[in-house]
């Protein structure tokens, strides 16, 4: 964990996932501003926030990633013994 940055928040993401996100909210106007009809936007719309789920989705998987590596990093420091499976 200390190969990260010192300070909370500083530094980039390693899936992007705030600037996907951002970008998905700009490419959203380009469906919304031409005055879509109901099924265009709600077809659009709709792969929008599939986008957005997939995206939350996976970020929460690569948390749970980080925190499992973590314990086999410490596993590891301790000694072929202490290891766990």
């Amino acid at each position: 964990m200390r190969l990260g940055s010192r300070l909370p928040g500083a530094g980039g993401h390693p899936l992007f996932v705030p600037v996907l996100l951002m970008a998905t909210m700009v490419n959203l106007l380009a469906v919304v501003f031409p005055g879509p009809l109901l099924i265009e936007l709600l077809a659009m719309g709709g792969l929008h926030v599939a986008f957005v789920a997939w995206m939350l989705y996976v970020e929460r998987g690569v948390r749970a990633q980080r925190e499992r590596e973590l314990e086999a990093f410490r596993a590891l420091r301790e000694g072929p013994g202490a290891a766990k499976t």
